[in-house]
């Protein structure tokens, strides 16, 4: 009974480990296309038509709790987290 009670269990087991898909996240999109940059709107719609499980993306957020999406935390020698949004607009 207990050689039973191991043998479905590792049964169990294998089979889940069997169904276990890999999941593919565009980092940034899917960007190396033409027509898109990164963290575009663009490079996430073509991550989701080619069947990417979904997109990684960087957010910030400005001085006054506004978002803003950027891969590194300064951009041209601007901090996203320390400027005001109306100056970030400008870059």
């Amino acid at each position: 009974m207990k050689k039973r009670i191991i043998f479905f269990a590792l049964f169990f087991i294998v089979c889940s480990i069997s169904h276990a898909q890999v999941k593919v996240v565009a980092h940034r999109g899917y960007w190396t296309t033409q027509g898109s940059t990164q963290n575009s709107l663009s490079s996430f719609i073509k991550a989701d038509s080619i069947g990417a499980f979904g997109s990684e993306f960087d957010v910030w957020m400005t001085t006054e709790g506004k978002l803003v999406v950027n891969h590194d935390k300064k951009f041209k020698g601007v901090n996203m987290e320390t400027t005001p949004f109306a100056e970030i607009r400008t870059i």
